[in-house]
């Protein structure tokens, strides 16, 4: 805020202030497979259907770095 960083979420803005902010670069996606035990209940050439236990995260994303990493 007027080139000060502001340490408080809380931090009330004023008409005429300022405001910068810095976004970092993304960082490089990396996708990698994951051996994930999977209950496959059809198949064919055509069509899967796998039986997906509550807790398995379905993709990766903020909080979930990997499909494994919820209990």
């Amino acid at each position: 805020m007027d080139g000060v960083p502001v340490s408080s979420p809380r931090r009330i803005v004023h008409a005429g202030e300022e405001v910068a902010v810095t976004v970092p670069p993304p960082l490089p996606a990396a996708p990698q497979p994951e051996a994930i035990a999977l209950d496959i209940v059809y198949d064919d050439k055509d069509l899967i259907v796998i039986d997906k236990r509550p807790a398995l995260c379905v993709h990766p994303a903020a909080g979930n770095a990997t499909t494994l990493s919820r209990p």
